[in-house]
């Protein structure tokens, strides 16, 4: 942990997305089309120093419509393990007292312009997917209209240098209007 001195500007804190895309070990999904008028937050997780998953999450007015999540295949691990996230885990349901009864469905979502075999869980407010794609594994998670409609393509470090750009324009314009 670092401290600011006196008059000392804090430090950007945000990791370099674009790196850590173009870093990954295996493409990065995000969607074609965002829901319309909604701001992209990046995120991202490791494990024991390794990439382990980069998150697009799309919300507007404080609601998430729709997070696509791509978790890295387990090919090059050594051992090799096996995928640990499940679409009932990325849901929120799995483990939960009173788990909604909701079976996993065949359905296909259109991935660089293929359509590509997944499962889907379908609950009243929300619904999930997930695919294997590219030796990855790509969950996407949100509003039932948004699930039917999303479609995917492989993202860019560019691709998610933009995102980014977009969301700090996006806070210095309400801080901004604020008067901050």
């Amino acid at each position: 942990m670092r401290f600011s001195q006196p008059g000392e500007q804090p430090s950007r804190q945000s990791p370099d997305y674009a790196e850590l895309v173009e870093r990954f070990p295996g493409p990065v999904a995000i969607a074609c089309a965002p829901p319309a008028g909604s701001i992209a937050l990046c995120g991202y997780e490791s494990s024991d120093g390794h990439p382990w998953a980069v998150e697009v999450t799309y919300a507007l007015a404080g609601r998430d419509l729709l997070r696509v999540r791509t978790v890295r295949g387990s090919v090059d691990w050594t051992p090799v393990i096996r995928g640990t996230e499940s679409l009932a885990g990325n849901l929120g349901v799995l483990g939960l007292p009173g788990d909604p009864d909701a079976p996993e469905t065949p359905t296909s979502v259109t991935v660089d312009g293929t359509p590509m075999a997944g499962t889907r869980i379908d609950l009243p407010d929300l619904s999930g997917v997930r695919l294997e794609w590219r030796e990855q594994h790509v969950f996407c998670i949100g509003d039932p209209r948004q699930i039917d409609a999303v479609e995917l393509r492989s993202a860019t470090g560019a691709d998610f240098a933009r995102l980014c750009a977009e969301f700090e324009d996006f806070v210095a314009r309400r801080r901004a209007e604020r008067g901050y």
